[in-house]
């Protein structure tokens, strides 16, 4: 079983009609444990625990947007298949699912599915 996580940033720009998505920090806590070592099928499963927290999107004129921003947790089990002996690719399908939030106004967050495909270098 392996722990791993990390943090990071996003800042926004302001588009040409003068609109500026918040600035976002996100954070990750996980474990992973490889499955079916076989050669034939290696699985890998993973929990993480995802962290959002975004400032308020500001108009062109500079007033802040009450319907964005905010934090949000998310519970993200995943499972990947390793496609090499290697280990280094790796098809990988996830769920996000919300489990706590504080969101500024009126915003509605659903589970989000995501599927992708990583290559360690």
């Amino acid at each position: 079983m392996k722990l791993y996580g990390g943090i990071a940033g996003r800042v926004n720009g302001v588009n040409a009609r003068g609109f500026h998505s918040g600035n976002v920090g996100l954070a990750t806590l996980g474990v992973q444990k490889n499955l079916l070592a076989e050669e034939r099928l290696r699985l890998r499963l993973m929990l993480e625990a995802d962290a959002r927290y975004a400032v308020r999107d500001a108009r062109a004129d500079g007033t802040a947007d009450p319907d964005s921003g905010g934090f949000l947790l998310y519970a993200t089990p995943s499972v990947a298949y390793l496609a090499l002996p290697s280990g280094d690719l790796a098809l990988r399908l996830t769920v996000q699912v919300p489990v706590a939030r504080s969101l500024f106004g009126a915003q509605t967050e659903r589970p989000v599915v995501l599927a992708g495909l990583s290559y360690d270098f």
